[in-house]
């Protein structure tokens, strides 16, 4: 059984103010991430609020082949009408997106050549731990998809919370 990681991803109080839970969430999680030494630096990961993340995003895998992007985290709550948001369904979608002909090319010096199948089992394993406020995530799913007209290849690997 693979060991367990202890780690608690806190969630910034000011920003989840300024620009409410689900951008504080995203960018908790990219700070989760970027605090693994397993994903080299060159690697953007990205979270989907950004004002210009289609470009962002364009320009990570057509330089280096590849990139992780935190979407927009759904939220669901079975009694909607408390004084206080308790939410009961959480779950998270980080999408690697890996241009193979550049990121496995041998002749690049910026391809980054680790499979993305590889980056989407770190995220799965790193994310499997507890947030601020005692909920705990754990890996969903993890799922590889192929958009053959721009030539990507799309992992996804969902998180769900729970208390």
């Amino acid at each position: 059984m693979p060991e367990v990681k202890i780690v608690t991803i806190d969630i910034d109080a000011d920003i989840e103010a300024l620009h409410g839970p689900m951008e504080a969430w995203q960018r908790a999680i990219v700070a989760r991430l970027k605090q693994e030494s397993h994903y080299p630096a060159a690697l953007a990961i990205l979270y989907e609020q950004k004002l210009n993340i289609e470009y962002e995003v364009e320009e990570a895998v057509g330089a280096i082949g590849m990139c992780v992007v935190i979407a927009t985290p759904s939220l669901q709550s079975s009694s909607p009408n408390l004084p206080v948001a308790v939410y009961d369904d959480i779950s998270i979608v980080a999408m690697v997106l890996e241009n193979p002909t550049i990121n496995q090319d041998p002749n690049s010096a910026s391809a980054l050549r680790i499979p993305s199948g590889r980056i989407a089992a770190y995220i799965a394993e790193d994310l499997q731990c507890t947030i601020a406020g005692g909920s705990k995530l754990h890996a969903g799913s993890l799922r590889q998809d192929v958009d053959e007209q721009r030539g990507i290849v799309i992992w996804k690997v969902v998180v769900t919370a729970s208390e």
